[in-house]
């Protein structure tokens, strides 16, 4: 394997743990009847901290947002975590076993729909057109589930 592709396993457990963190502080606000704007604000805070990923090469090659990453780490943690992926489907608004866009909308982007958000996640965004995530279900484009695509995932596994 290219030195540039190797995985650090340390770092890759760091950002499932964190991914995991976010599902759940998304979680608990989400569910929280008393939700506060200050809620809202640390979550984004947390969100859009800056992190270096073991793929950054991928990120640096397909030239992806903070964000796109996030959406990546969300989705591979909800891949390979047990607990990330019950917190991803009491997160989604539908019966659904993988994510919705919407809850990868809300978990990355925050509650308030943003343009950034509709590029990213769309079809002509980066991660689909690149053939990173794939639309499982069919629907109006805030309930089409996603996956991972296995290239994706492999390179996760080493």
């Amino acid at each position: 394997m290219d030195a540039a592709m190797q995985i650090d396993t340390e770092s890759v457990v760091a950002q499932l743990t964190r991914a995991s963190e976010l599902l759940a502080v998304a979680a608990a606000i989400e569910s929280s009847p008393k939700q506060t704007d200050r809620d809202v604000d640390l979550l984004r805070r947390e969100l859009t901290a800056e992190t270096t990923y073991p793929v950054s090469w991928l990120a640096e090659q397909l030239r992806l947002s903070a964000s796109e990453q996030r959406i990546l780490w969300v989705m591979v943690a909800h891949e390979l975590c047990p607990s990330a992926r019950y917190k991803t489907r009491e997160l989604n608004t539908e019966q659904a076993v993988d994510a919705t866009i919407d809850t990868l909308r809300r978990v990355v982007y925050g509650d308030k729909p943003n343009l950034q958000a509709w590029r990213e996640l769309g079809a002509d965004g980066t991660l689909r057109k690149s053939g990173l995530v794939e639309i499982v279900e069919e629907g109006p484009e805030h309930r089409q589930t996603v996956k991972l695509a296995r290239r994706v995932l492999a390179l996760v596994h080493g």
